[in-house]
């Protein structure tokens, strides 16, 4: 039973933490919101005076074009709209992990592989959304600069919580065939 205190503990942390890295994403969101306005009809003198300050404080030019500042910040956007998702989900499954007190439960078990998939699959539509809103951007703006579209290391906790599900999902069957004898 001490293990099951460590890993609730763990879940505790973990909730909290997938809270503050929410709030982090909707303020990210709602920043990016008036700032893809601002660049879009403002851009070009602020994106000058970006590139002054670099070449007195770096003493190298940067020039980001305008197309290049407003695909970041869509980007940006769908990212952290991505990541909100993700945390919203995972605090939902935390929230009924504690409730239950441990993990070893066929509905935990049933959402860790739900949330799995949602690691795994909401990364490869996050980049899909990315790309196609890149080439439709890319129609208005020509010569726009490559942008990384995202992060597929969430895929591997993905995969990482599928085998966790599983585990738990054997040792909830290993329980009950226990109590039934």
């Amino acid at each position: 039973m001490n293990s099951l205190k460590k890993i609730q503990k763990i879940v505790n942390i973990m909730k909290v933490v997938t809270s503050i890295i929410f709030v982090s994403d909707v303020a990210t969101i709602v920043i990016c919101i008036p700032a893809f306005l601002v660049i879009l009809f403002w851009g070009s003198q602020i994106l000058s005076s970006i590139s002054q300050m670099a070449i007195s404080l770096a003493g190298k030019e940067v020039v980001i074009g305008k197309a290049t500042a407003l695909a970041a910040v869509c980007v940006l956007l769908v990212n952290c709209a991505s990541s909100a998702l993700l945390c919203h989900f995972t605090s939902s499954y935390l929230k009924k992990e504690i409730a239950t007190g441990t993990p070893f439960t066929q509905e935990c078990a049933t959402g860790l592989f739900h949330l799995g998939i949602l690691f795994i699959l909401l990364p490869i539509g996050t980049s899909a959304i990315c790309s196609i809103g890149l080439s439709i951007l890319e129609n208005f703006y020509p010569g726009l600069e490559r942008l990384s579209m995202g992060d597929f290391s969430t895929i591997y906790i993905g995969l990482m919580l599928l085998l966790i599900s599983l585990i738990c999902r054997s040792a909830t069957e290993i329980q009950s065939d226990m109590t039934l004898k």
